[in-house]
C-alpha cells in the first residue's frame, strides 16, 4: 500500500542506501534507459522492496529514439541518439523480463 508520505532521494541505484525490505513503493521516473548495469539495478530494487511492494517507472523505447533522430535530421551528427549513452529497450516485454 503506498501511503501519503512521500521521500524524494536522489540515489546510485546499483547501491540504494536503504534496508532489505523497507520500502512499499519505488519510483524512477525517465531513469532506466541511463542505468549502466540494468540487473544490478534490477536487484537492488527487489532488495529494498517489502514483500508485495511495488516498483513505478517510466523509460524510453528504442521506437522513441528513432523519432527524435527523424525529427532532427536523421544524420549521424552528435545528436544521433544512437551515439549517446543509452540502454535501448526494444520492448515492454523486454523491460518485464527485467523484474
Amino acid at each position: 500500500n503506498c501511503g501519503t508520505r512521500l521521500d524524494l532521494v536522489r540515489l546510485d541505484v546499483g547501491r540504494i542506501p536503504m534496508k532489505d525490505e523497507s520500502l512499499d513503493c519505488l519510483h524512477a521516473g525517465a531513469a532506466m534507459h541511463c542505468w549502466p548495469e540494468l540487473d544490478l539495478a534490477a536487484s537492488e530494487i527487489y532488495r529494498v522492496l517489502k514483500p508485495g511492494g511495488r516498483y513505478f517507472a517510466t523509460t524510453f523505447l528504442q521506437e522513441y529514439f528513432r523519432i527524435l533522430q527523424g525529427a532532427d535530421g536523421g544524420g549521424e551528427g552528435a545528436s544521433n541518439p544512437s551515439k549517446q549513452a543509452f540502454q535501448y529497450f526494444t520492448s515492454t516485454d523486454t523491460l518485464r523480463d527485467l523484474m
